[in-house]
């Protein structure tokens, strides 16, 4: 199996003028490790966390010939929206949230669903900032990525 840790920031987040940053570590079986990242002007965390999943998912399949890939996140975001079958739903619904609402970053999220459908990843969520190597290292990544440091 192939696993790859994701994290996603936004320096000022809700403000105008803000700095996202993305990352991504991916640990092959054999140990090897392989990191990108990258960045992004006005955006939000929500969304650099899906880019950074993207980036993901798109390296895995190019990679491997694994019959699964994992994902790992911190984001309950993207873990819920697979565990719970959201983006079911918003398919359903004509990409409206619970509330009749437009969802938020649908153009993200049809990326990610077709990804999804297209081969068989493994969506694991794992606390953020409690000691996960790869997990707190995926997230400093992407912070200097938003301040430009990498």
């Amino acid at each position: 199996m192939l696993s790859i840790y994701t994290d996603g920031c936004c320096l000022n987040n809700q403000c105008t003028e803000n700095r996202g940053g993305w990352a991504f570590i991916a640990v092959k079986e054999s140990g090897e490790t392989v990191i990108r990242w990258g960045k992004a002007k006005n955006t939000t965390n929500q969304r650099m966390e899906l880019v950074a999943c993207i980036e993901a998912m798109k390296f895995g399949l190019t990679v491997t010939e694994e019959n699964e890939i994992e994902i790992i996140t911190d984001s309950a975001y993207i873990s819920n929206c697979v565990k719970d079958g959201w983006y079911i739903k918003w398919l359903n619904n004509m990409w409206k949230n619970s509330k009749q609402q437009a969802v938020k970053n649908q153009d993200l999220w049809v990326v990610f669903i077709y990804l999804l459908e297209l081969q068989y990843f493994k969506i694991t969520h794992v606390k953020g900032h409690t000691g996960n190597k790869y997990n707190e290292l995926a997230d400093q990544y992407a912070k200097n990525a938003a301040k430009g440091n990498v």
